[in-house]
């Protein structure tokens, strides 16, 4: 409720307190919390996080490849051109 723009604006006209008819209408609201368990929210982090590593090494490797071939390639090419 620190940053909540109620209790903030509440602050900023002279109040000292500001309260909620029903805080977990509040805290359920978009943009204040999560919507359901902590545990499910750090496993999809973790997921995501591990996908987008997995996405990233699937790059890199597939640029690796990349190069490799381009390299071999040259080097047919090269022995092409020598008589």
């Amino acid at each position: 409720m620190l940053h909540d723009e109620k209790a903030v604006s509440a602050r900023a006209r002279g109040q000292e307190h500001s309260h909620y008819a029903d805080v977990n209408n509040w805290w359920r609201a978009p943009g204040t919390c999560i919507n359901g368990s902590w545990r499910k929210f750090r496993r999809a982090l973790k997921a995501e996080r591990e996908k987008k590593e997995q996405e990233q090494e699937q790059e890199a490797k597939a640029k690796k490849e990349e190069v490799e071939e381009k390299k071999v390639t040259e080097e047919e090419e090269v022995k092409v051109d020598k008589p």
